[in-house]
């Protein structure tokens, strides 16, 4: 490969968009569709759930199965399930055919999660890979941002359905972009079991570099359940907001990480990932700990926003290095085996920062001391990925330093064969 190909790197984004937008624009739809379909809402919970859990527990296997797949065969067929369950979920008529359909989505949403690693691998020069990601993670904090006021808009004006039908325009372009951009090769081939087997992911997460960035990405993304977790009781309960007051002022923090994406990416390919998600770490750290100490009766929204608008700045110079970081530290056939690995895990991390903020705040009784419980635990938490990624550097340094000796050792005992047999 003598130069990037960009043009594949948008149909990237293209198919990433409408993935991470369904996780924010459907919860609006829940009450249209609840009353739609008559379901309870303890039965519209599962329309968010039977999309999130297939995502999270298949995002391995799939990764899996695009190794085995090839980059353009996985994609192209990725995108067209997650198109044509989009337009099932838009004509059901009950409850069970919706979720069955979102199932199907979550499928696809699976493979789709570790599809950037490989994409971005096959497509872009080493010394690009920083900027490929950081458009690409990029994009989500951005659809967070759109998706609830976008939802709103459409659900009012042509009703719950049209939030799963804006996903086919977008799809027929991604499958446009992808036939014509990304390099063939391959087919898929039938899932089976041994895609099931977790050795080669344990055997990943076993490696000197990529270990320690994965529980790093774990444990920096926990600060997420500040916000989306504890944020909202506090602005409602003490400062009396409304839910879109709270709404906007929460927003503050994917508009910091959406705004720093790129510039991270640029800056990771000039200075390195490492640094940069290093870099990224200690300024989450420092936006959780900002959240400590003014939180009280007194507090102003300006306060409050932009402390989360430096967290978001945080996970915006952490997120896409770290991912350009352990690309390269996997091998090239297991990149999308890593990029579900690293999905799988950050999954964890959102699902530990909201348990670890409930906890804090049921143990101090809940009010201003059961905010700041949760802010100084997911502080401590998030401080925790900076040793992380250290030990990972430390140790990455140390396996290429033992992988450069091992080189020259055999490119010295070939000279001396060389030699013994002139």
């Amino acid at each position: 490969m003598k130069q990037t190909n960009w043009a594949a790197i948008v149909a990237l984004a293209f198919a990433i968009a409408p993935m991470a937008l369904d996780m924010s624009i459907v919860a609006v739809g829940l009450p249209a569709i609840g009353e739609d379909l008559g379901a309870p809402p303890s039965g519209t919970q599962w329309v968010v759930l039977s999309y999130l859990i297939p995502v999270a527990l298949l995002s391995v296997p799939a990764g899996r199965w695009t190794d085995r797949s090839g980059t353009k065969p996985a994609f192209l067929l990725a995108v067209a399930t997650f198109g044509a369950a989009s337009a099932l979920i838009a004509a059901s008529t009950t409850l069970a055919m919706l979720l069955a359909a979102r199932v199907l989505q979550g499928v696809a949403g699976a493979v789709l999660n570790g599809m950037a690693y490989r994409v971005v691998a096959n497509v872009t020069l080493p010394e690009h890979r920083g900027r490929a990601m950081g458009i690409v993670t990029g994009l989500i904090p951005l659809s967070m941002i759109a998706g609830p006021g976008v939802g709103g808009l459409m659900v009012e004006a042509f009703g719950w359905r049209s939030i799963f039908l804006i996903n086919i325009p977008i799809v027929l372009i991604t499958l446009a972009l992808g036939i014509r951009t990304l390099p063939g090769g391959g087919r898929p081939v039938l899932p089976h079991l041994s895609m099931l087997d977790m050795r080669p992911v344990v055997a990943l997460v076993r490696r000197p570099a990529a270990g320690g960035r994965l529980v790093a990405l774990m444990l920096v993304v926990t600060g997420v359940g500040m916000p989306f977790f504890l944020m909202p009781y506090y602005l409602d309960e003490f400062l009396g907001l409304t839910a879109q007051v709270s709404g906007t002022v929460i927003l503050t923090l994917p508009a910091g990480t959406a705004l720093l994406s790129p510039l991270a990416g640029w800056l990771a390919d000039r200075f390195g990932a490492q640094r940069l998600a290093l870099i990224g770490a200690l300024v989450s750290v420092g936006g959780m700990a900002l959240l400590i100490p003014p939180v009280g009766p007194g507090t102003g929204l300006s306060d409050i926003a932009w402390r989360l608008f430096v967290l978001g700045v945080g996970h915006g110079l952490f997120s896409g290095p770290l991912q350009a970081a352990m690309m390269a530290a996997v091998p090239g056939d297991m990149m999308a085996t890593a990029g579900g690995t690293a999905a799988l895990f950050r999954t964890a991390g959102f699902a530990i920062g909201p348990a670890a903020a409930a906890t804090s705040w049921t143990w101090a009784s809940g009010g201003v001391a059961g905010f700041q419980a949760g802010a100084i635990s997911l502080t401590v938490i998030t401080a925790l990925g900076v040793p992380a990624l250290l030990v990972a550097r430390r140790r990455s340094s140390v396996s290429t330093g033992a992988e450069q000796a091992a080189t020259a050792d055999v490119g010295g005992a070939g000279r001396t064969s060389r030699v013994q047999d002139a």
